[in-house]
């Protein structure tokens, strides 16, 4: 097999290797059954009013930086070579609330949208196992916004030192996509029911 035949193959195998970097780096739900081995949901992030909503109407602003790294390495034993990604993961994340002086069902009513950018490196280097000659090199990089995300429901219920709330979110696939690459976006809408319960004692 010829050097420029043997370079094809393994740059096609890297750049199945590149997703399987995604998966380390930026793996975001334990079940990962998605092209490009990500899902809506950032993990390690934390969204506004974790069981607390504000009883006060305002206007509440956050942003905050995320950074993901992976590599994956794999030795070929066909053609005997070696095989290494790595993938670092950059996201801006933008959101904003608001809560409202109205009440749904006796809980606090308040609505929220979230807008995040994100940038992707990849590295994939590919040598030969037996004298570590280098077949080929592949270097990526994409940018763009992620899918934004609307949060129409937002109801906090507030007991003495308890507090709980829900809240109803909408992945909108407005993010890049490219079919079979690293991708910003997913190309597929999310809805995301979520509640929690906090207890909090003053005195403590």
């Amino acid at each position: 097999m010829s050097n420029q035949r043997l370079a094809s193959r393994t740059q096609r195998r890297g750049g199945v290797l590149l997703l399987a970097a995604i998966a380390i780096a930026g793996s975001t739900s334990p079940s990962c059954a998605f092209e490009g081995m990500l899902t809506h949901y950032l993990r390690g992030s934390a969204d506004f009013y974790a069981g607390f909503v504000p009883t006060e109407p305002g206007v509440h602003v956050q942003t905050k930086y995320a950074f993901y790294a992976g590599e994956a390495d794999e030795h070929s034993i066909p053609e005997n070579l070696d095989i290494g990604v790595d993938l670092d993961l950059n996201v801006w994340i933008n959101a904003a609330a608001v809560i409202t002086p109205w009440e749904i069902l006796g809980g606090t009513y308040g609505f929220a949208g979230t807008l995040s950018y994100a940038w992707i490196v990849t590295d994939a280097d590919i040598r030969r196992y037996s004298d570590g000659r280098e077949i080929a090199n592949q270097h990526g990089y994409v940018q763009g916004f992620t899918d934004p995300t609307v949060t129409p429901l937002i109801l906090g219920w507030h007991d003495g030192n308890w507090h709980w709330n829900t809240t109803l979110s909408v992945f909108v696939p407005g993010g890049r996509y490219q079919r079979g690459e690293p991708s910003t976006g997913k190309k597929f809408w999310s809805i995301v029911p979520s509640a929690a319960v906090t207890y909090i004692d003053p005195a403590s």
